[in-house]
């Protein structure tokens, strides 16, 4: 069941990027969508939740603890005012660079375990053939 969601639209680099935030019973999820070189309209926005909210790929849900980020913002905040640089709130950017962390770590598994299983493959049709040419002496 969600209980509240927000989406955030903001110009990263040469893309507009939309961020899907909710919160739940589950914990805090997070989603990203591009929109492209164009700011999106309102229409575009209505279409986007309507046709692809299902399909869209949420981060694992956290229970995130509430005192620790306001502790860890307010720190963060402190030494961006320090340095002159402007700080806004990345709770959001954070989920989504763990979710790609884990997807990095399981990527990585599946790729040592295609390899593996690819040299064994191959280790097994040259003992075949190894074996073939000696039958019969």
């Amino acid at each position: 069941m969600i209980n509240r969601c927000k989406l955030t639209v903001f110009f990263d680099q040469q893309f507009y990027q939309g961020v899907f935030e909710r919160w739940s019973t589950d914990g805090y999820q997070v989603a990203r969508v591009t929109f492209g070189t164009q700011n999106p309209s309102e229409p575009q926005i209505r279409l986007l939740i309507q046709d692809r909210w299902s399909t869209l790929q949420w981060t694992t849900a956290s229970a995130v603890a509430q005192q620790q980020l306001v502790r860890e913002y307010r720190r963060a905040a402190r030494q961006c005012r320090q340095h002159h640089v402007r700080f806004k709130p990345t709770r959001a950017m954070q989920m989504l660079k763990l979710e790609h962390q884990r997807n990095l770590v399981m990527k990585k598994r599946q790729q040592r375990r295609a390899r593996h299983d690819h040299a064994q493959l191959i280790r097994a049709k040259r003992l075949a053939k190894h074996r073939a040419q000696h039958r019969g002496h």
